[in-house]
């Protein structure tokens, strides 16, 4: 049942999304014609024409993410080794270059878009009461829709692994993979033993710092927490994301709790993202040169000047219509703020706007057609005119052109699948997600290129020297498993509704994540027996431990504070549609700070150790974010949509500070002793597997969350939280109305029905040695009973690192790729 103030939200959901999406249109173009870091067109990589492919390849590597691409990369490095790459999406969109638009891509074409099955226990406040599961389907995989966060883990996890059996796993012998991948260019660090420079992850400071950032250090303070700006060798706990800085352990004092204080490094170039994704590994000038066609089949091609007077005639016909989109838009805003009763601007504030609005006419042109678009959906809702509603529809019919692609055709169809369609929020949520499948998906404009070009994108000449072959939109359907002797010989996939196969000499390589790789090896005949028998697959190895150990960071997001400066009366957070402005398009196109260079969904980030963890023990189990917005700030056109909240559940938690100065705080239990499963619904890739997350089947999970809870409220009554008036936001607590508040059934409550995703599943194709019944790779990679086949990415984790997952499962295949290179250069066969 939708609540009144369901459909109150809603409405006032779609008053923000009109004019935001039409600055995100802007700032799209003004990328396309400013920002050609961020385009990046001579790097970008392109999809081998499947009439190039050769007959066989030395490796065949499965899954474009975070650990295909640096597989890739890496061994492409030997010369006489010719590798092709099957990435399942296609080459990532603008908008996953900016930090803060990194929650728009989920729940896009560009994920997955899996939900785990529904629990009692879990997920009550969201659609359908399922949790929802973003994975990238994207070239780069999660690495182009994460926050960006450089996490190693704790030393204690990776000894950990080795105690488990994985000799070489221990934190002593990764430590120089992590310094490998990485690029450090924070000043002061230049000669830091725990860095690495000129790897092809680079960190850098964040930009854009909101101002309630100086009262989260005061806070620090005031509770008496070590603060540090250094690199240390133990691991920290609360760290502040304007410095980003990664320590590798974590040291306790006399007092059972210490937090050190530091900054955490982002994966940014320049202020925007940079590797992991895919253009950023595939660098190597000596080894690959690769091409993409988004699922189309091209020709090599040499980019071509476009002759100056058609270019001109282009420019001034865009920045017309550029200009038109923004009177349109500030119509739309002045309408807006009217409707929210947002007090104007000064006369001299609306002067300077003006100007700045001005000056964004004159700078800005671009080569699409979107100014038509955008001006169609901005027309007013005044007598005679279209409606809101009807203006969203606009919106979504002439920027849905592409949805066609089989790709995204594939995702939808099975995302219905997977989907309980029980809640009648459903079709509130369903408009929301078409609107955002509209809105922010890539519009490849780029007419640049030479003249009927059938590509997206500008394609650069195939190099004499290239080793390496990627196809995009390749579906991988099974792995070729010779049966006499259990042996990988290649793989078949579907590209463009054709099957193709493709041979491997020495390898094939599973890197398609912790739901994708023991799907793949299921549907391939390797698995536990039952469910083989289940879909009638040939059983080639019994390994029962496939598809189990699933692991993840469970998060509570609903621990909502509302926020208020009553010394100034100026914003302390950030409030997402008045900070989504033209101004903020032209101060980033410009590479002036703005605030789309932001990260304010995690600006303080920290470890701790809940009552639960031995004091004696560097180990902490509790991951905090301290956010700078909240599901309020941007009326849920990005938080809510990423969490799937029902609106209802997102009134009651939200309405009163929707759009108003607010903040969150998010814990996540590192080490859950709870496990999940993924277990097939059919013998066919095409249908998603059924995933069982499994959330606080083990009391004690919950037990440290809800003391988690507990501690994140103690911060708020610090003086310098106080005096901002930090308050616990409930509206209407309508799920557990019996429960005390602030009891330890009150905080309960909460993690149950905002329990969520931090988007680190592991474990489900477990590293173990053959005396582990459970391990479904040995501590070489190798699948255990098939030879020449390794699964290398996150699921091989035995057990889940303590922080954010990217960085370990880059670490793993730099450790990976040295693996194979031993095992094949040093010796005619590894097998």
């Amino acid at each position: 049942m939708i609540t009144p103030e369901g459909y109150l939200t809603f409405g006032r959901f779609l008053l923000t999304i009109g004019p935001s999406a039409m600055v995100l249109l802007m700032l799209i173009q003004g990328i396309k014609d400013h920002r050609p870091d961020i385009v990046d067109a001579g790097n970008r990589v392109f999809s081998t024409p499947i009439t190039s492919l050769r007959d066989r390849y030395d490796f065949i590597i499965i899954g474009g993410g975070s650990a295909g691409c640096t597989l890739a990369a890496r061994l492409s490095e030997v010369p006489h080794w010719n590798i092709l790459l099957l990435e399942a999406g296609g080459d990532e969109p603008l908008l996953a270059d900016i930090p803060m638009l990194y929650p728009v891509l989920q729940r896009s074409p560009w994920d997955w878009k899996y939900w785990a099955e529904h629990s009692p226990r879990y997920c009550l406040a969201m659609v359908n009461q399922q949790c929802y599961w973003p994975r990238a389907k994207v070239l780069g995989g999660c690495s182009s829709i994460n926050a960006m966060m450089f996490i190693r883990g704790n030393r204690r996890d990776y000894d950990h692994w080795a105690e488990l059996g994985n000799v070489g796993w221990n934190y002593d012998n990764i430590l120089h993979y992590f310094r490998k991948l990485e690029d450090m260019r924070v000043p002061g660090f230049e000669n830091d033993p725990y860095h690495g420079h000129g790897g092809p992850i680079s960190v850098e400071n964040y930009r854009s710092p909101s101002p309630l950032l100086d009262v989260f250090m005061e806070t620090v303070k005031e509770r008496n927490l070590v603060l540090i700006r250094q690199q240390i060798e133990n691991q920290f706990t609360f760290i502040i994301q304007t410095f980003n800085m990664q320590f590798n352990l974590w040291k306790n004092s006399a007092v059972c709790l210490v937090i050190l204080l530091a900054v955490l490094l982002p994966t940014v170039r320049g202020g925007v993202k940079a590797a992991p994704q895919g253009r950023e590994l595939f660098k190597n000038e000596d080894a690959i040169n690769l091409e993409t066609s988004k699922g189309q089949v091209v020709g090599k091609r040499q980019l071509v000047a476009k002759d100056s007077e058609t270019q001109a005639t282009n420019e001034k016909d865009s920045a017309v219509k550029v200009n038109e989109v923004k009177q349109d838009l500030s119509k739309e805003i002045k309408s807006v703020k009217e409707t929210r009763k947002i007090p104007e601007k000064s006369q001299s504030s609306e002067e300077n706007s003006g100007k700045q609005a001005e000056k964004q006419s004159k700078e800005v042109s671009g080569k699409a057609t979107v100014g038509d678009n955008k001006k169609k959906a901005s027309q007013g809702s005044s007598s005679g005119k279209p409606s809101m509603a009807e203006q969203i529809k606009k919106i979504i019919k002439e920027h849905s052109k592409d949805q066609h692609e089989p790709s995204v055709e594939h995702h939808k169809r099975n995302h219905k699948l997977r989907t309980r369609q029980t809640d009648d929020d459903s079709s509130l949520d369903e408009i929301s997600d078409d609107l955002a499948d509209a809105l922010f998906r890539q519009r490849n404009d780029f007419i640049a290129a030479a003249g009927n070009l059938e590509s997206p994108r500008p394609v650069q000449a195939m190099r004499a020297n290239m080793n390496s072959d990627i196809i995009l939109n390749a579906y991988v359907e099974q792995i070729i498993i010779d049966p006499r002797i259990n042996e990988a010989r290649g793989v078949l996939f579907e590209l463009l509704g054709v099957k193709h196969k493709a041979i491997a000499s020495k390898e094939v390589i599973l890197s398609a994540g912790a739901i994708a790789s023991p799907q793949l090896l299921m549907v391939s005949g390797v698995g536990p027996k039952s469910q083989l028998n289940k879909f009638n697959i040939p059983v080639l190895k019994h390994l029962p431990g496939v598809g189990g150990n699933l692991q993840d960071h469970i998060s509570t997001t609903g621990a909502t504070y509302a926020i208020r400066n009553y010394e100034t009366g100026q914003h302390l957070s950030y409030i997402v549609p008045e900070m989504m402005n033209v101004d903020s398009v032209d101060r980033f196109i410009h590479k002036e700070d703005s605030f789309f260079y932001a990260m304010p969904m995690s600006e303080v980030m920290g470890f701790w150790s809940s009552k639960y963890q031995d004091p004696k023990v560097d180990w902490p189990d509790v991951q905090f974010f301290l956010g700078s917005v909240s599901y309020g700030s941007d009326g849920g056109m990005i938080g809510r949509r990423g969490s799937a909240v029902t609106f209802s559940n997102f009134a009651d938690t939200v309405e009163p500070v929707l759009y108003k100065d607010s903040f969150v705080i998010t814990p996540l239990v590192m080490r859950p002793r709870s496990r999940g499963w993924i277990e097939l619904d059919s013998d066919s890739v095409r249908v998603y597997p059924k995933i069982h997350a499994n959330y606080y089947d083990d009391p004690l999970d919950m037990a440290i969350m809800v003391d988690a809870l507990k501690f994140g409220h103690e911060l708020t009554q610090s003086p310098s939280l106080r005096r901002v008036n930090a308050t616990l936001n409930i509206y209407v607590w309508r799920n557990c109305p019996e429960v005390e508040y602030l009891s330890d059934a009150f905080w309960e409550c909460l993690a149950r029905y905002y329990s969520q995703t931090i988007y680190h599943p592991v474990g489900t194709c477990k590293m173990g040695p053959n005396t582990d019944r459970d391990a479904v790779v040995d501590p070489r990679l190798r699948v255990y009973g098939i030879k020449r086949l390794r699964v290398i990415d996150a699921s091989i984790m035995p057990t889940i690192t303590t922080g954010n997952t990217n960085i370990p499962t880059i670490m793993i295949a730099e450790r990976g790729a040295d693996m194979i290179k031993e095992d094949w250069l040093k010796s005619r066969s590894a097998y």
